[in-house]
């Protein structure tokens, strides 16, 4: 049996460029993304409703263990970060 658990940092602000290219053209108010090991922005993975965010972000989390997902929202023509996620597998 794997046993998963999850730490979560609210971290505020953490700005970066607004890739239009990146959301094909959308204008969307939040989205989640997979963080490369530096931090940066490697992927974004949903672009959720309000209402699903922390829920789609955990499911999220549990999909790539091991690595972090952030939720941002979009402020202007900048994304600021305001809660990374990862999940962590250990065996019991």
């Amino acid at each position: 049996m794997v046993s998963m658990s999850y730490r979560c940092w609210l971290r505020l602000p953490c700005l970066e460029p607004l890739d239009v290219a990146q959301l094909d053209g959308r204008a969307v108010a939040r989205r989640i993304v997979l963080l490369a090991p530096d931090g940066a922005v490697e992927r974004v993975l949903a672009l959720p409703a309000a209402s699903r965010a922390h829920a789609t972000l955990r499911r999220l989390a549990s999909a790539h263990p091991g690595r972090t997902v952030a939720a941002e929202w979009q402020q202007g023509r900048r994304w600021v970060r305001y809660l990374t996620m990862q999940n962590e597998r250990r065996p019991t």
